[in-house]
């Protein structure tokens, strides 16, 4: 017999068993569950009590559980362990991301379990029942108003530091609400979680992992950038790792938006821990060189533990930054339209990031950061460009291992797409590797923007760019 000790008061067990049954689970790992109605009053003495299960003989006797007072170690219930019911599981008709996305697949998933939620919707994991995969399920509420340009851009960016989109499907609610369902695949952790964990420990992400990361992270934002499209929000939130094989992945595309000259965009985007001074000054007149600032922020928070430009408010973050960075020139910044004036900063002469991040970054280190964190966006250094600095090197190193000592992930198979006309800065980032080269459909999309772009939040964007035509594009191999 398996018996759970709760340490409680007889009184008060009994109270709370009665009020909950489930409540005894929480001391017991061989317990799945309680039924009330079933519950087996217990006399006094322990040799009653077993006489008791043995004349009633229960034919679960063998799985009761029996709560123990705290005060005589006598049991007061007895109760079955109720057996888990099986799993839940749900069809829907889906259509594939890419190939032909006419065509509707029945899919089987169970085990769901919601995993995050916020303004932007929901997603929840589940597994896929022919497969036996893990997939993340994104939901999010279609509104009438406007076009979800997160769809037709996941459809675009098949890359390895990307989530890949697997499927999609549209379902009505009861209240006549239009949801799309993306079926991605499942990454274990956020990098905020990994980050947030050693912060706990009070310890630090391994200099390796940090680096394997940041070059991962740029990598994704020279293929992002490469077609004017800017991400918006990125974050550790936003960023998804597989920490034993040393993979990080860009997720969450609902600010992306592709950028076009003389178009003017939301400023009131991106969080604002990670948010470019240009934003944070209300400027309508970026580039894709937001990204750059955000990169270097996550950076920052590698050595630092925590975000480190801080504040309640815009101007609070812009002040945090001008005390680290010193005060900006009124010609750093494209100011068109701007609700906070440069002129309304205090003089500062800024600390220096290498004195305020709590894990003294190297030389090397602190020189891609200094690289991202510019006031000028023009001045930002080009992700493909840090890729090849000294920082990186341990990478290349043909022999280079995962702290655990596992291989590390493929990131010097590069898609053709991202080496056009960049050989010589390529030279400098893999110098001696030779990569094999492969196909891989990447389809194309046509941009189609808005009139009118309304104010969003954080975690909000609007407009859907359609899939039209697919093209083959190759691995490039450096020979």
């Amino acid at each position: 017999m398996r018996i759970s000790r709760c340490f409680e008061e007889r009184s008060i067990q009994r109270e709370r068993c009665r009020n909950n049954p489930n409540f005894c689970d929480t001391r017991s790992s061989t317990v799945s569950g309680f039924q009330h109605k079933n519950r087996y009053v217990l006399s006094s003495s322990r040799r009653n009590w077993m006489d008791y299960l043995q004349k009633n003989k229960a034919k679960d006797r063998k799985t009761m559980i029996a709560i123990l007072s705290t005060t005589n170690a006598m049991p007061i219930y007895a109760v079955p362990q109720v057996a888990r019911p099986p799993p839940e599981i749900f069809t829907v008709k889906a259509r594939p991301a890419y190939g032909n996305v006419d065509r509707e697949i029945e899919l089987q998933l169970t085990n769901s379990k919601i995993i995050g939620n916020g303004s932007f919707g929901t997603v929840f994991m589940a597994e896929l029942c022919a497969t036996n995969e893990t997939v993340a399920i994104k939901k999010v509420c279609i509104d009438a108003r406007y076009k979800n340009r997160e769809l037709g851009i996941m459809k675009r960016l098949q890359h390895p530091n990307i989530v890949r989109l697997m499927y999609f499907y549209y379902e009505r609610t009861v209240k006549d609400e239009e949801m799309l369902y993306m079926m991605m695949e499942f990454m274990p952790k956020t990098l905020h979680q990994v980050l947030r964990e050693h912060t706990k420990n009070q310890t630090f992400l391994s200099s390796f992992h940090t680096k394997l990361y940041t070059f991962q992270l740029l990598r994704a934002l020279a293929f992002i950038h490469t077609d004017n499209l800017v991400h918006r929000d990125i974050k550790p939130q936003n960023l998804l790792v597989d920490h034993e094989i040393g993979v990080l992945k860009v997720c969450d595309f609902g600010s992306a938006k592709f950028l076009e000259k003389d178009r003017e965009n939301v400023s009131y985007i991106c969080s604002r821990y990670y948010r470019a001074p240009e934003l944070l000054l209300c400027c309508n007149n970026y580039g894709v060189n937001i990204d750059v600032w955000s990169a270097g922020a996550v950076l920052c928070e590698f050595f630092h533990d925590t975000p480190l430009f801080l504040g309640t408010s815009s101007a609070g973050v812009l002040i945090t930054i001008a005390s680290i960075l010193g005060k900006p020139q009124i010609d750093d910044i494209p100011q068109k339209r701007p609700t906070i004036s440069l002129s309304q900063l205090p003089d500062l002469p800024g600390i220096g990031i290498a004195k305020v991040l709590n894990r003294r970054p190297s030389g090397n280190a602190l020189q891609v950061i200094q690289g991202f964190l510019k006031y000028s966006p023009s001045q930002r250094m080009d992700p493909l460009e840090a890729l090849a600095l000294p920082y990186f090197d341990d990478l290349r190193n043909p022999s280079a291992k995962l702290p655990n000592g596992a291989p590390l992930p493929p990131i010097f198979e590069w898609y053709e797409k991202e080496v056009v006309n960049k050989s010589d800065i390529l030279r400098k980032i893999f110098p001696s590797r030779k990569e094999s080269v492969a196909t891989i459909e990447v389809p194309a999309i046509t941009i189609e923007p808005l009139d009118v772009e309304p104010k969003l939040s954080d975690e909000n964007a609007i407009g859907e760019p359609r899939s039209k035509q697919k093209k083959t594009k190759k691995l490039f191999s450096l020979n």
